[in-house]
């Protein structure tokens, strides 16, 4: 599978789909979020396969995506995400999430 599969919603928007088995999960203090990182290309492994990252934000309302997301390594996980370009870096914030029940961990070794 290779992350992100754009989804076509009729909208000037940029919306993707990026999902697999949670790599890393890293706490960014400045910006109040988690970087919850995929393979790109899930048939790719080694030390320098690429990543791909989705901004996981606390929220006062709604969905807390920070909260949900802070022991999710090694599950199986599926984002929808908005793509958001600055300064000519893309980067994709969470805006839906399914977590996989714990059972399905990924049975190798994650880089």
């Amino acid at each position: 599978m290779i992350n992100p599969i754009r989804l076509y919603t009729g909208t000037k928007e940029n919306y993707v789909m990026i999902q697999g088995y949670v790599r890393y999960v890293k706490e960014r203090k400045k910006g109040n979020y988690n970087s919850v990182s995929f393979l790109v290309d899930s048939n790719k492994r080694g030390p320098r396969a690429r990543l791909i990252s989705v901004m996981c934000f606390d929220n006062d309302t709604g969905i807390n995506f920070k909260k949900l997301t802070e022991h999710t390594k090694g599950r199986f996980v599926t984002f929808f995400a908005e793509e958001r370009i600055y300064e000519g870096k893309t980067s994709y914030k969470a805006i839906a999430i399914s977590i996989a029940p714990k059972e399905f961990k990924e049975e190798t070794n994650p880089i």
